[in-house]
């Protein structure tokens, strides 16, 4: 592997942490080059086809970005969008992400996660597009979030729906109007209903 080679690998990362395989060979390094550049400690295989510089420094959103990678269309939902928001005092193990309901499920190895199918706008509205290290991630608004937690209450808990929407309102990261319309697509506006009310009259 010549000086040349690794100078243009570590380059390509200058934008991003992470490349896939394919975006390598897309910039002109063969298989060879890649395989003895992880071999020499150049660059990093950090899961399937998923490469980093070997000096690149380990960031909080690493994970997001590394998923991203692998599946570009998955949305950050439920508990990884409250830790991406700063809300509640939960730190997941896995990066939880949705897909459509008819997607193919992304093969992702580098990363623990869990995922879960959202269907019509329930998937589609409340996204946002935020961009770290090169990488665009989708991760669900801060009333969506909410929204998602309430109707997933069953399998975390009510304690932490209330908890995000505390944080969320208190400091002001959404409005009831944002979160009311998402309960409606999430069809959690009755459940919802008694503890917003009770916050308005505060």
């Amino acid at each position: 592997m010549t000086k040349k080679h690794t100078s243009g690998l570590l380059s390509a990362f200058s934008g991003t942490a992470v490349l896939r395989s394919r975006e390598l060979t897309a910039r002109g390094f063969s298989r060879q080059v890649v395989a003895n550049a992880t071999e020499r400690g150049v660059i990093e295989r950090i899961g399937r086809g998923l490469y980093t510089a070997a000096n690149a420094p380990l960031t909080e959103k690493r994970s997001y970005v590394e998923v991203a990678r692998k599946a570009p269309k998955a949305v950050f939902c439920l508990l990884s969008a409250c830790r991406f928001h700063e809300l509640t005092t939960q730190n997941p193990r896995e990066v939880w992400f949705a897909i459509a309901s008819k997607a193919w499920p992304p093969r992702i190895t580098s990363v623990k996660t869990r995922m879960v199918r959202f269907s019509g706008v329930a998937f589609t509205e409340g996204i946002e597009i935020h961009r770290y290290e090169g990488t665009d991630l989708r991760v669900y608004s801060v009333a969506k979030t909410i929204a998602d937690l309430f109707r997933y209450r069953n399998k975390f808990g009510l304690d932490i729906a209330l908890e995000a929407l505390r944080d969320a309102l208190r400091s002001r990261k959404c409005t009831i109007a944002q979160i009311e319309h998402f309960a409606r697509i999430r069809r959690v506006s009755k459940v919802m209903e008694p503890y917003l009310t009770a916050y308005v009259a505060q």
